[in-house]
């Protein structure tokens, strides 16, 4: 992470960044686990933190546990990353260097890390981090993708984010894409998108200033404030107009991080930690809601950002003798004390990655599956439960119910299951329905975890069972 003097008089320069759908943290399926059960990805899979490298520092140098967070990134690659607290690492390639020794490195950390999320640079559009013209971009992720899939065909690959979602950036991505569709005959292949969420001024004397390569269109540019840079309406609106552009691209079944965002700006320019922890609570709830059915990832309930990282976890503060520095930084860069907006962060996360269990009823059968019209005999259900969650579930609450809009009767199970698909318990009920007339009947099951209120135990989805009655 290569970050330029702070000076507010000439440009921000900023480094920037993802992913629920890295491949370590989406839902996958082996062969070790029941049959219709995918383990949830991790209650902080979403949850990201940006590390500054900055001094020889790494985040094994900090107690990262305290933050909760499920992921990070550095702005470089490893061959053996760190995991601390169990957190997914997320690879990036700034630059390509065609010495072989670099490139035999690369491959060593390509292989030695197969299903990893590599992101393609880091700001491309800024002039003070990879600075790259559209046509430069375009030629540097197809090198890139190439080196990376012919090594690992189950690497997910992602574009380089740019500083913000604007019409100017935009403009920027649709020439990245042009010139890759005209140089290499084919629609760029991206798995992951991501982008940086600051709002910041284009064309002014500082600020984020305008992409390499797109002078001509210098007059579209934003003159956003100081004010406008924790405006959560303005953070929003471009982020709804991003995944509007994505759909029209023919990009809306790829997931989308947003791989950095916060407040830069000093407590001098208006900015205190409790405003910035506001922002905080307030954007990290609306990326945690936000969805839209007509451009949200549909995989993921059409919401429209799969994961999320605050910058930054332990940037240098900012320096107003040096002009060097950032706001927002969770833990101070030296020390790592955690910091005010730190503890905010922690205070938002942590109840918010509670282990939680998830039982579901993964196969089920109805003995017999054929009654005599009038009678109303025992019926045995045969079921399989398994447990999603990240939790043991306990005390299971069975629900059965006879048609589709009937009140789900509800039994109490003494059971328990262990979490992470690991295992399954086979059991059977008897249930006596009521007298049938002729013809198809439906019986509803489902499964929950039982607590207080039992009755009002979100259940999982049901079970559907036919009964016939010739």
């Amino acid at each position: 992470m290569n970050h330029t003097r702070y000076c507010w008089a000439t440009t921000m320069a900023c480094c920037l960044f993802y992913l629920l759908l890295c491949p370590s943290l989406a839902l996958a399926q082996n062969s070790t686990e029941p049959m219709g059960c995918q383990p949830l990805p991790p209650p902080n899979a979403r949850f990201g933190i940006n590390v500054a490298r900055d001094g020889g520092k790494e985040i094994t140098d900090y107690d990262v546990a305290q933050l909760h967070a499920g992921w990070y990134l550095d702005y470089t690659w490893h061959i053996d990353p760190a995991h601390p607290n169990g957190m997914d690492y997320v690879q990036m390639i700034r630059r390509w260097r065609e010495d072989a020794g670099w490139q035999a490195q690369l491959a060593a950390a390509i292989e030695a890390n197969p299903g990893s999320l590599w992101i393609l640079g880091n700001e491309p559009d800024h002039r003070a981090q990879d600075n790259r013209t559209p046509v430069d971009y375009a030629m540097f992720y197809h090198t890139a993708y190439a080196f990376l899939k012919e090594r690992d065909p189950t690497s997910q690959v992602a574009i380089a984010a740019v500083t913000q979602p604007t019409p100017l950036r935009l403009r920027y991505l649709e020439q990245v894409l042009s010139a890759y569709q005209e140089r290499y005959a084919t629609s760029m292949p991206i798995d992951v998108w991501t982008v940086h969420a600051y709002v910041l001024p284009e064309n002014a004397g500082w600020g984020v200033g305008i992409p390499p390569g797109m002078d001509a269109f210098a007059a579209e540019g934003r003159i956003y404030t100081i004010a406008d840079h924790g405006n959560l309406k303005i953070f929003a609106t471009q982020l709804r107009a991003f995944r509007q552009w994505l759909a029209q691209q023919g990009y809306r079944d790829k997931p989308l991080l947003v791989t950095e965002f916060g407040i830069l700006f000093p407590p001098d320019y208006g900015y205190p930690d409790d405003k910035i922890s506001d922002f905080m609570r307030d954007s990290m709830t609306w990326l945690q809601q936000a969805s839209d059915p007509q451009t949200g990832y549909a995989a993921d309930a059409n919401r429209l950002v799969q994961g999320w990282a605050w910058f930054s976890m332990n940037y240098y503060a900012y320096d107003p003798a040096t002009g060097i520095g950032h706001n927002g930084h969770l833990l101070d860069h030296q020390t790592g004390q955690i910091t005010p907006v730190g503890r905010a962060f922690v205070a938002y996360v942590a109840p918010r990655v509670l282990p939680t269990p998830k039982p579901i009823i993964v196969e089920a059968t109805v003995t017999p599956s054929t009654l005599a019209a009038g009678t109303n005999p025992s019926l045995a259900i045969q079921l399989t439960i398994a447990n999603q969650g990240y939790a043991t579930a306990k005390e299971l609450t069975l629900a059965v119910g006879w048609g589709k809009d009937a009140r789900m009767e509800r039994v109490h199970l003494p059971s328990k299951v262990a979490s992470h698909c690991t295992e399954t318990i086979s059991l059977t009920i008897n249930w006596t329905p009521p007298q049938l007339a002729q013809g198809r009947h439906i019986l509803q099951v489902a499964v929950a975890t039982a607590g207080k209120s039992t009755a009002e135990k979100p259940l999982g989805q049901p079970i559907i069972l036919e009964i016939q009655v010739p």
